[in-house]
């Protein structure tokens, strides 16, 4: 085999290979990307939670409670 097909070979499986590790990156980051939006949605629904008992007593004390 000519060294310049074995040159052209290699040069196309490395070029190959940079895609896919590039499309696992991508594919990391994604996928990190939607983690990190769910534990923010979650965040954010468990804190509507705790809020909610806590604005429904301060209204029902006629916020004595502003004191502190």
């Amino acid at each position: 085999m000519p060294k310049h097909a074995r040159v052209a070979i290699l040069m196309a499986a490395m070029i190959i290979f940079a895609v896919a590790m590039l499309d696992l990156v991508r594919s990391k980051v994604e996928a990190s990307g939607r983690a990190l939006k769910t534990a923010v949605l979650q965040y954010s629904t468990i804190k509507r939670i705790y809020a909610a008992p806590t604005d429904v007593i301060r209204t029902a004390s006629g916020g004595q409670d502003q004191g502190r």
